[in-house]
């Protein structure tokens, strides 16, 4: 409850008059004078304090509401990228991320799904080259182990002397020594392999001119295929394009189809090599027939595998295309 105290001056005229003459009041004689004293009840001042009160009440326990509301949903945010985070620790990588709003803690929750993402292409990417490696290592024990046993039935029925004359003889050892040599090229074609998956190149793909570089591997390629008595039909004039090359890894890619060439193609037809041209890439094609006497020594196809993994690391790749009377494949290299 408010007091007020009313007072009334005196002057020579007298004592003034309070301003509401229904203001009970009381006159108080001092030394030097007459005062008039009024005591009152200001229950306004009462109500305002209290409204003052409840307004600082209520405005304290708002803004601690919609704070806490807040805190509380950040909160709920990062408990659940830490159940995303420890998901992703466990091995699951198709769980996304959540994300929501945006804020920094949106960044961070976009920057966690693009790595899950990240690992889980990787992931994906190992297990098919692990699929693949697998069905090549199965491909090559059931390649081996045929010439194999044809070698050991050989050899056992060498030492028994079950062959009726020396041409019988003769016709043994030419089996055995054809079974090694095919033994020994699919050892090349593993070892080839093996240094193709370890990334063994004299470097990384780079802008060059690719005549400047196709010329002398190309040129080394013809003459071995000449001495091994093919015929070729190969342009006189190369592509002076720029592309993205590793002179290291063109020269193991030309030896691959190459050795290819040489195992699988009929040496009465020729071999023919051209040009192509496509948007924003240049190729090289070589064309042979296939050697139907040989095509039954067909092996798990490493050599190719070899191009088309060497192609990929200069940013390039290598298209086949095989049917039984002709054997196409075609080098493409980026444009720089």
């Amino acid at each position: 409850m408010g007091t007020g105290i009313a007072t009334t001056t005196i002057t020579k005229d007298g004592p003034e008059e309070p301003s509401h003459d229904w203001y009970s009041y009381h006159q108080i004689e001092f030394s030097d004078g007459t005062a008039d004293l009024l005591i009152f009840c200001d229950e306004a001042y009462q109500l305002r304090t209290w409204v003052t009160v409840g307004s600082v009440f209520a405005g304290i326990t708002l803004l601690l509401t919609v704070f806490l509301r807040g805190v509380a949903s950040v909160a709920k945010y990062i408990g659940e990228l830490g159940d995303d985070v420890r998901a992703m620790e466990g091995g699951d990588l198709t769980r996304g991320v959540t994300v929501r709003g945006d804020d920094e803690l949106t960044e961070l929750a976009e920057g966690l799904d693009s790595m899950r993402r990240a690992f889980l292409a990787q992931r994906e990417s190992e297990a098919l080259s692990l699929q693949a490696n697998q069905s090549l290592i199965t491909g090559l024990s059931h390649d081996l182990r045929t010439p194999l046993t044809k070698i050991m039935l050989f050899v056992e029925i060498l030492r028994n002397g079950r062959y009726e004359d020396e041409d019988k003889l003769r016709d043994y050892l030419g089996r055995i020594e054809a079974n090694a040599e095919q033994i020994r090229r699919l050892s090349d074609d593993i070892l080839q392999y093996s240094l193709a998956q370890s990334g063994g190149g004299k470097g990384d793909a780079e802008p060059r001119v690719l005549s400047d570089v196709l010329r002398d591997p190309l040129s080394e390629m013809m003459d071995f295929l000449r001495e091994r008595g093919f015929d070729l039909d190969c342009p006189e004039d190369l592509p002076c394009d720029r592309a993205m090359v590793s002179e290291g890894l063109l020269q193991r890619v030309l030896d691959n189809l190459a050795s290819n060439i040489d195992k699988y193609a009929d040496r009465m037809k020729p071999v023919v090599v051209r040009m192509e041209h496509d948007s924003g890439r240049v190729g090289i094609a070589f064309e042979n027939a296939v050697d139907k006497k040989v095509i039954s020594l067909d092996g798990a196809g490493v050599g190719l595998a070899n191009v088309r993994y060497l192609m990929g690391k200069m940013e390039g790749s290598c298209e086949v295309r095989y049917d039984d009377d002709a054997f196409r494949a075609t080098l493409w290299f980026k444009l720089a």
